[in-house]
């Protein structure tokens, strides 16, 4: 024991409190993500159940909305309600209503287009179906978000009734 070892304890404290910090931030970034995910795929299965019972997709586009306040959805995001048509074995995009001020686009098509990939799911000719979309824009809550890749910038879900 020839040496000292008086700064030892003092820097394995400071890597280990680094650590656990960085543990910290990394469970407090993903449990958020998670969490605004949940909640946009309830708000979709939500929309999408109003839309499926005959209300006005504008007034299912609404209430998401209006629900979504609690993680910013009208400011972060949008909401897009389509009305498919299975015409021919193919659904047909027959109405779309779009959240205000939302410039996006639905990833299954624009009024008039099929959606071909819809119809693996068994449909029958003449069958209206109904899906929400909603597109949120995840912002980083720590400063150790900026180094996760894994959680994508735009958050996505929909909703199929």
């Amino acid at each position: 024991m020839g040496r000292s070892q008086s700064g030892t304890a003092t820097v394995e404290t400071a890597l280990v409190t680094t650590l656990l910090l960085l543990v910290f931030l990394g469970v407090v970034e993903f449990g958020n993500a998670i969490s605004i995910d949940h909640t946009i795929t309830s708000l979709s299965r939500e929309g999408a159940n109003i839309a499926a019972r005959g209300s006005a997709l504008t007034e299912a586009v609404q209430t998401v909305s209006s629900n979504g306040t609690s993680i910013k959805l009208p400011s972060r995001g949008g909401v897009i309600c389509t009305r498919l048509v299975v015409t021919g074995g193919t659904p047909i995009i027959q109405d779309q209503a779009v959240s205000a001020g939302y410039a996006g686009v639905s990833r299954i098509g624009g009024i008039g287009d099929p959606a071909p990939s819809l119809a693996t799911l068994g449909l029958q000719e003449g069958q209206q179906i109904h899906i929400v979309e909603i597109f949120y824009s995840y912002q980083r809550m720590t400063p150790l978000g900026n180094l996760i890749t894994v959680i994508p910038n735009t958050l996505y879900t929909r909703a199929v009734f």
